[in-house]
């Protein structure tokens, strides 16, 4: 039948040790590193990357942020749009009130203080990285003019672009 899940045991080992990695400090480089060196097939068969365990804390993506191991299976959290300008497929976060939410216990495979043990270490990483950016932001320096009126960016790659005088 279709849409029919079950626990694959191999696969769930995988699941269950890169979570107890990555809880106790264990970066997703490194564990991608790993899992490769070790011949460990990815998510389609694919490598590993560090994306495909942590990738993005909001969107529910990634290995660790999956709430099918802690036995919830989610319909309908994103949408996919096109980029009227690039023609690209888009990923876009619908409200959570538009969300289709089953428990579906049986496919539980990682506990409660695992599952809480990595929502605090993304918690320490998010937090580590607000300070970092606000750091950089205090010690930035303000764009200069030059004679052509155009001021280097500050965002690295940007290039020039033009100056704001004020009077």
């Amino acid at each position: 039948m279709r849409g029919d899940r079950e626990i694959n045991e191999t696969e769930a080992n995988v699941v269950r040790r890169t979570f107890r990695e990555f809880a106790a400090g264990v970066g997703p480089r490194a564990i991608a590193r790993t899992l490769n060196e070790e011949g460990v097939p990815g998510p389609a068969g694919k490598l590993w990357s560090d994306t495909t365990i942590r990738s993005h804390v909001k969107r529910a993506t990634g290995l660790v942020n999956n709430e099918l191991y802690i036995g919830r299976l989610i319909w309908n959290r994103l949408r996919h749009i096109k980029d009227p300008s690039t023609g690209k497929r888009i990923s876009r976060l619908n409200p959570e009130s538009e969300w289709i939410i089953k428990d579906v216990p049986e496919l539980r495979i990682v506990d409660d203080e695992l599952w809480h043990s990595v929502r605090v270490r993304q918690a320490e990483i998010a937090e580590k990285s607000a300070n970092v950016t606000e750091a950089v932001c205090k010690h930035q320096k303000k764009p200069t003019a030059d004679a052509t009126g155009l001021s280097l960016s500050v965002v690295a790659g940007a290039g020039f672009e033009p100056a704001t005088f004020r009077l």
